[in-house]
Order: structure tokens, then C-alpha cells, then sequence
């Protein structure tokens, strides 16, 4: 089955254990705050491969 991503979050995110190490007004700062927006899972749906139980294989 094709995962998401739960919008919840959670304690141990990147964001929460060491978002006071990212510069404030920073490229990173803001694709960390506007991230989900340029990117979601809709993007790597074509990578599923129920099939396969997931992945794609890499082997051709």
C-alpha cells in the first residue's frame, strides 16, 4: 500500500530536535516552513509499485 505522510508530525521531528540550528530567514529555514507545499507524496506516486510490495526494483 502507497504510504503518506501524516501531516500531524511528531516530538522527534528534525524540525523540533534541532530547528534552533537553521538561520533564521534562510533558504533551509523556509523550504523546512514551505516544504510541503514544492514537494508531496503525490510527486513520487509513480515510484510505487503495488506489484512489487513497494519500490520499484533497481535492477533493469
Amino acid at each position: 500500500m502507497l504510504g503518506r505522510v501524516d501531516p500531524q508530525g511528531s516530538l522527534l521531528e528534525a524540525g523540533n530536535m534541532c530547528g534552533h540550528l537553521v538561520t533564521k530567514g534562510s533558504f533551509y529555514e523556509k523550504l523546512a516552513r514551505c516544504g510541503h507545499e514544492l514537494i508531496t507524496d503525490d510527486d513520487f506516486a509513480q515510484m510505487y509499485a503495488p506489484a512489487r510490495g513497494g519500490r520499484r526494483s533497481r535492477r533493469r
